[in-house]
């Protein structure tokens, strides 16, 4: 994957960002600057000013370890470690708040997998009785 910058490029769904998620002692877990995975759709993330994304985690949180799904490092996501996406940390985050891309998910098995938790979790695609 070529590099991309936050200036001259759009942000697509499966990209990988670095996120500021602040220095609050509000008791959220997420913290700090954290790769991240971002899971709205292309057309959103155009049109809104906030987005939804994953952070993701070098270590798994023992009460959360059904959904999540480890990431390999490689050329394409740029990761420094291998990390875990955990659905269950899912954020709607500004777009300022991402400071840049890093690179992307290639693998669709692992989107579509994400995809179909997040479905799940905003209880997307199900009829309504």
């Amino acid at each position: 994957m070529k590099r991309r910058s936050l200036n001259n490029d759009r942000l697509y769904y499966g990209d990988i960002v670095l996120v500021n998620y602040g220095k609050s002692k509000d008791g959220r877990m997420t913290r700090g600057i954290k790769p991240s995975v971002i899971v709205s759709s292309d057309s959103s993330i155009e049109k809104e000013k906030y987005i939804y994304v994953i952070p993701l985690y070098r270590k798994l949180t023992s009460h959360h370890r059904t959904d999540s799904i480890l990431l390999k490092k490689d050329g394409n996501n740029r990761l420094r470690y291998d990390e875990y996406i955990q659905p269950m940390f899912l954020q709607r985050i500004h777009k300022g708040r991402i400071s840049r891309i890093i690179g992307n998910v290639e693998n669709p098995d692992i989107m579509n997998y994400i995809s179909n938790i997040v479905g799940r979790m905003l209880n997307i695609g199900k009829e309504v009785a």
